[in-house]
């Protein structure tokens, strides 16, 4: 089901198929019809109809009997792919054309700066007891003997480098200015074990008591520059692979290039770009505590 963007209400697609290209979200919508005519330009255009409110990116209508020459033309001009079962292997790039309807794809892009980082911490003096407010008494995390492993700003660094924002980056828009990024039970591989994660512990002041506590979660915000550039693509074919290119500039002058081949076993795409950066807000700026 997909929601119509005219009534808000969800509408009925035979097959939905999703997939990512360069930080894109793309959406195949698939309709059927078993019929004994050849379906005529009334289904094409009514599926147009349908499907132009909602979130496809590329329809593709198929019919068991076939489709009529007028519909075909029809199709052609909204840049719907008419599919006939059984004729797929005559025409072997007929499931490969997804990326090649496409006229660009956007690249994108995060700087990250972080400003603040909140951890919560389960009170050794009570394991069902977890504290968000409590008074760190250093700034460094140790192991489960007592020995540090690093500081707080290391650890933060660290998920915002290895994490990054994710499916969050699918729906930037480039008007974000703030990121959040949650890690449940944050940790460390061991030198001497590299497969069992191990867990983190703070010194901290707990009303008053100077204890040891299990950090069970870490959250990490900041200041975000998301830069999103469209890039024109391209197409061609070499021997039996389709492919699309592009190249484009920045905003602020650095070069993108972007190159999408589409197989039989699949889809490569290859971006040459800069960092990726869970949530991105562009609203008012949370309050949050510093590093």
């Amino acid at each position: 089901m997909l929601i119509d963007s005219h009534t808000g209400r969800p509408r009925e697609v035979d097959v939905t198929v999703r997939g990512t290209v360069a930080g894109r979200e793309i959406l195949l919508s698939i309709e059927c019809r078993d019929r004994k005519r050849p379906e005529d330009v009334t289904w094409i255009e009514q599926e147009h109809a349908k499907h132009s409110r909602l979130p496809t990116s590329l329809l593709v209508l198929v019919s068991s009997s076939g489709f009529t020459d007028q519909a075909r033309v029809v199709a052609r001009l909204h840049g719907i792919q008419l599919v006939v079962p059984g004729q797929l292997e005559d025409d072997e790039n007929a499931a490969r054309e997804v990326v090649g309807k496409l006229g660009s794809l956007w690249a994108k892009r995060s700087d990250l700066t972080i400003t603040g980082v909140e951890i919560a911490v389960k009170d050794a003096a009570d394991p069902d007891r977890v504290i968000n407010a409590f008074t760190l008494l250093s700034d460094d995390l140790s192991d489960e003997a007592g020995n540090v492993v690093g500081t707080l700003k290391e650890f933060a660094d660290s998920i915002v480098r290895e994490r990054g924002l994710g499916d969050a980056m699918r729906d930037a828009t480039g008007e974000e200015r703030f990121f959040t990024i949650d890690a449940p039970d944050p940790g460390f591989l061991g030198a001497e074990d590299s497969t069992v994660l191990q867990r983190l512990y703070v010194e901290a002041d707990f009303d008053g008591e100077h204890r040891r506590g299990l950090v069970v979660g870490m959250r990490v915000t900041g200041d975000a520059v998301i830069t999103v550039t469209e890039v024109p693509l391209k197409h061609g074919q070499f021997e039996e692979t389709p492919f699309s290119y592009g190249e484009a500039t920045t905003s602020s002058g650095e070069p993108i290039s972007l190159f999408v081949s589409e197989t039989p076993s699949g889809r490569r795409t290859i971006l040459r770009l800069g960092a990726i950066v869970t949530s991105l807000d562009a609203g008012p700026r949370p309050h949050s505590p510093g590093v």
